[in-house]
Order: structure tokens, then C-alpha cells, then sequence
């Protein structure tokens, strides 16, 4: 253990809480507090990103879930909570049979999706609902099992009819009105372009509003979804005898879309008040000449440009850390709990630097600015314990070695960071 990181979990913090006895009588249990710490630098990531990334070209991919396992195993190692660092034991030969076996079914999926017509298509769009639950659940257990701390393996308790129930309608909502759709109305789903447009034919006002008010009516719904997929992902880790809860609800999430869209709209007005201010101090200072018509529609435009910049930037980033907050803070169960006090007047600071330098370098500050992004995140996060971790017993064996869920779900988002 690095010395630095033995000094600093030498005495984790100690806070008294207060509990009832079952006698009814009240008893004081203390809190230890175990922050997290990162001890991982710029420049040893820019060495296994650069290696990670000229080997995965030069074997056309092949080499991608060795990336993938060096890169978590460096992230993983890096991160210490009480003096002890994280550990991944996936099997790069099983992460790559799964990456081969889910590239098939997503490159079956988007071939499909073009390419076959009515009833096709629409057996296609069934097939991939009846296999992301399992997908997604087999990725948590991979994950989860090749996951250790202090010497124990991580586990997802989460059963298939569990993944169902918590994805089956989003995923039938999401995937299957458009061929559905298609095949009723005889469209040729080939003549959609890459947004999903219907370029010609008699049926495409229907097939465009139908799919548009599915949209709307989706996205009031999303929150929703979202938290019984949440609750599905982080109510199902086990670790030694302790399994999690998700205490989060539905209705946390809409208070914050509703957040969101305030603060959307606050940032695109503020925008727009800042081009229009300075064009009312340049008419201060250089005259008051009447402005052309074509003027003030630059000017409109510029506003409104700059406005949903400044919305999408930062907007985007309030986000990320209301959610992360949210999400992490009600995780645990009443023996070990996570506190997480990411602040956003950091974070953004933090990115606009990021931001800057990666601009400048042409992109080569990027393994930098992961780093401290995740320095920052991770130690704004506290591991809160009402008992020994000493008595934290559990499996140290093999992890599920079944990667293709776990690979199906890197194709979903994949990471070209490796």
C-alpha cells in the first residue's frame, strides 16, 4: 500500500448515531466514515490509453477486451477505500467471445431495421426486447463478480424476471411501434434516412406523427422507466452478507427533470440577455445608428445559438451531478450507506479547464482530464459504516466468467477512451 494512502486511512472518522434498542431504549452505534481516494495520474493513463488505443487499430478490434480489462484494472487499483483498493479479475478470452457474439446480434438488429420489411422487422424488434433483460443482467453479474475489495468478490442478486419487469415496457415502447407501425401502413423501412425520417411516401405524415407523439408520451414517461431500471441495477449488489437497497423514487427523478428543464430554460434566457446586452453596451459606446433588419437578425440568431450553448454545456453538466448525488446517496442498506457531496461549482470549473486544455492540445489532454474527473467524483464519495468491515464475510472465488452481456452493453456505449 502506498504510504500516502496508508497515512490517510490510518483513523477513519468516527460519528455517534443515534438508534432505538429493542427494549425501546436509545443506544448510540458509531459511524465510521471511510472517504474515497484516487490515486491515479494523468500521465500513467495517457501511457495505457495511447498503448490500449494503437493496439486495438492494429488488430482491427481483436485486442479490445485486453484494453478494456488493462484500463479497469489501472481505474480499479487506483481506487482505495480504507486503506484497501479495488481489484477487476474479468477473462479477456471470455470478454471477447461476448464482444463477438453481441457485435452479431446489434449488426443482425441495425441490418434488420433497414433492411427487412414487415413482418421481419418486426420479429427482429421482439427478439432484441426478449434478449437485453437477460443481456443487461448477465453485464451486472460479470461486472459485479470480477469486482473485489478487500479481498472479496462483489455479486448481483438480481434475477431475469427482475430484469423483465423493470425493462420489458420501456424497451417494447422504445423498439417495437416503428416496425409495428411499418408493417401495418406496407412502408419500406430502407427509405428512412439516418435520423429516422421518412424521406417518400403516401404514409409518411402518419408514420411521422405517430412516432413523434410516441416520443413525447415516452419522455414524460423516462423518469419513470429510469428509476425502475436504477432500482433493477443498484438494489441487487451484495457485497459479503450486506445486499443494497435503492431508496431513490420515482418521484425524486421527475422533481429533477423538472429541475432540468428549469434550469434549461434559465440558461438559454441568460444567453440570449448576454448578446443582447452587448449589443445594447456597442450602441452605448459606438452610437445609437439604426440597426439593419439583417442586424438584428444576427443578432437574434447569435443569442439563440449562444443560449442553447450555454444551456446544453452546462445544463447537461448540473445534470450529471444532481444525478450522481441522487443516485449514490440512496445506496446502501442500514449497515453501510454511500454519502456523495459532488459539488457543481467544481465539476464545472473542473470541465471548462478540461475543455480548454483539450482544445489546445488537439485532444491529447484528454487521458488527463479523465483522470482528474475521476478524482474529483470519487472523492467526493463516502463509504459510511455502522459495523466493523472486519465482519464482512463473503466469496473471494472465480467471478462469472459469462461476458457477452457485459459486452453487449460496452457496444450499446461504446468507449473510445479505452
Amino acid at each position: 500500500m502506498p504510504a500516502d494512502i496508508q497515512t490517510l486511512y490510518a483513523a477513519p472518522e468516527r460519528r455517534p448515531s443515534l438508534h432505538r434498542s429493542p427494549t425501546g431504549r436509545s443506544r448510540h452505534i458509531p459511524i465510521h466514515d471511510y472517504p474515497v481516494h484516487f490515486s491515479g495520474t494523468g500521465s500513467e493513463y495517457f501511457r495505457i490509453w495511447i498503448v490500449n488505443l494503437l493496439l486495438v487499430i492494429v488488430t482491427f478490434g481483436i485486442y479490445w477486451p485486453w484494453a478494456r480489462r488493462r484500463k479497469l484494472q489501472y481505474l480499479y487499483h487506483c481506487t482505495w477505500v480504507d486503506g484497501h483498493a479495488f481489484d477487476f479479475h474479468g477473462n479477456p478470452r471470455s470478454m471477447l467471445r461476448g464482444s463477438l457474439l453481441a457485435g452479431v446480434l446489434l449488426a443482425v438488429y441495425g441490418m434488420g431495421n433497414r433492411v427487412a420489411g414487415g413482418a421481419s422487422a418486426v420479429l427482429i424488434a421482439l427478439l432484441m426486447v426478449a434478449l437485453f433483460p437477460p443481456l443487461f443482467r448477465g453485464s451486472q453479474r460479470f461486472r459485479l463478480a470480477n469486482t473485489s475489495w478487500r479481498g472479496l468478490r462483489f455479486h448481483f442478486t438480481g434475477t431475469t424476471g427482475e430484469a423483465y419487469r423493470a425493462l420489458l415496457v420501456p424497451l417494447l415502447w422504445l423498439l417495437l411501434p416503428g416496425p409495428l407501425l411499418a408493417w401495418g401502413l406496407d412502408i419500406d423501412l430502407s427509405q428512412l434516412d439516418r435520423r429516422g425520417t421518412l424521406r417518400t411516401g403516401t404514409h409518411a405524415v402518419v408514420y411521422q406523427a405517430w412516432m413523434l407523439g410516441s416520443g413525447v408520451l415516452f419522455s414524460l414517461a423516462l423518469p419513470y422507466f429510469y428509476w425502475r431500471y436504477k432500482r433493477y441495477q443498484q438494489g441487487h449488489i451484495r457485497y459479503g452478507q450486506e445486499e443494497m437497497e435503492y431508496r431513490a423514487t420515482a418521484a425524486d427523478y421527475y422533481r429533477l427533470l423538472a429541475s432540468g428543464v428549469g434550469v434549461f430554460v434559465a440558461l438559454f434566457l441568460a444567453g440570449l440577455l448576454l448578446v443582447a446586452g452587448g449589443a445594447a453596451l456597442k450602441r452605448l459606446v459606438f452610437g445609437s445608428g439604426h440597426a439593419s433588419f439583417g442586424m438584428m437578425l444576427a443578432l437574434s440568431l447569435l443569442g439563440s445559438i449562444a443560449g442553447f450553448l450555454l444551456a446544453l454545456l452546462v445544463g447537461r453538466h448540473w445534470f450529471k451531478v444532481r444525478l450522481y448525488n441522487l443516485q449514490w446517496s440512496r445506496t446502501g442498506n442500514r449497515h453501510l450507506r454511500l454519502r456523495t457531496t459532488l459539488s457543481l461549482g467544481r465539476y464545472l470549473l473542473l470541465q471548462f479547464k478540461n475543455y480548454l486544455l483539450i482544445g489546445l492540445t488537439l485532444g491529447l489532454y484528454w487521458p488527463y482530464a479523465v483522470m482528474a474527473t475521476r478524482r474529483l467524483v470519487l472523492e467526493s464519495t463516502v463509504l459510511r459504516a455502522r459495523m466493523p468491515l472486519e465482519r464482512l464475510h463473503g466469496s473471494s472465488r472465480d467471478g462469472d466468467n459469462d461476458a457477452m452481456g457485459d459486452a453487449a452493453m460496452e457496444f450499446v456505449s461504446f468507449d473510445f477512451g479505452l
